[in-house]
């Protein structure tokens, strides 16, 4: 009985154990691929709208100081949501935040 569970043992930690770690890591490592590209998806995805609202004339002249009426205008509570923006941030040439 004694030679039985030692047997076990030993299987134990030098087959399933490493086998069983392999499969977790190869489990883990699916998963912060998918991830990485749902983050890259994203960041896709706001790019394509930060270029899409760096082109519009009104958020130049608004960054230029020329359109004191803008944020009133062009944002809105809803706008957020429905673009699932938490921030937005306008910034000069020197990188001074505007908003």
């Amino acid at each position: 009985m004694l030679l039985a569970l030692i047997s076990l043992g030993a299987l134990s930690q030098w087959v399933i154990f490493p086998a069983l770690h392999k499969e977790e890591r190869a489990v883990v490592m699916q998963e912060l691929e998918q991830i990485e590209r749902s983050l890259q998806i994203s960041q896709k995805e706001l790019l394509a709208q930060v270029r899409d609202w760096a082109i519009w004339d009104d958020t130049y002249e608004f960054i230029q100081g020329y359109y004191p009426g803008y944020t009133d205008t062009n944002f809105s509570q809803q706008m957020f949501e429905e673009m699932r923006y938490q921030l937005m941030v306008f910034l000069t040439q020197r990188a001074k935040s505007i908003l």
